[in-house]
Order: C-alpha cells, then sequence, then structure tokens
C-alpha cells in the first residue's frame, strides 16, 4: 500500500483489509512522508487486535511520488 497524506483514509482500508474472511494477508506499506498521521494509524493498527496475526510493515519510500 502507498501512504502519502492518507490519513483521512487508511485506518478504513485498514479495517477492510482485516475483515475479510478466511483470507491470510500480509501487508507492506510504503511510506512517502506526507506530514500527517498516517504512519501513526497504520503503527496503532498493526498493534491493535484487529492487526494481530498479520505481517504489517512499513518502509520509508522513496518520497518523489506513486511513479
Amino acid at each position: 500500500m502507498a501512504l502519502y497524506r492518507g490519513a483521512a483514509h487508511v485506518g478504513e482500508q485498514l479495517h477492510s483489509f482485516a475483515a475479510q474472511q478466511g483470507v491470510a494477508w500480509d501487508l507492506i506499506v510504503s511510506d512517502d512522508g506526507g506530514g500527517d498521521t498516517g504512519a501513526q494509524i497504520v503503527r496503532e493498527f498493526a498493534g491493535s487486535a484487529a492487526g494481530q496475526g498479520h505481517r504489517i510493515t512499513r518502509h520509508p519510500g522513496p518520497q518523489q511520488g506513486f511513479s
């Protein structure tokens, strides 16, 4: 998942992943450092009950846009 100024939507996206039944998933987040609370939301989700049992990894992005 690409993350840049996504605080307004990333929580809903993460909970959508967690709501899937019978699906094993891991998530890699490329954080382009948008300066909002998006990265904090991802960290909190990873430590929550909804994120348990899934590998959620956040990496600093290249900070050069999506392409």
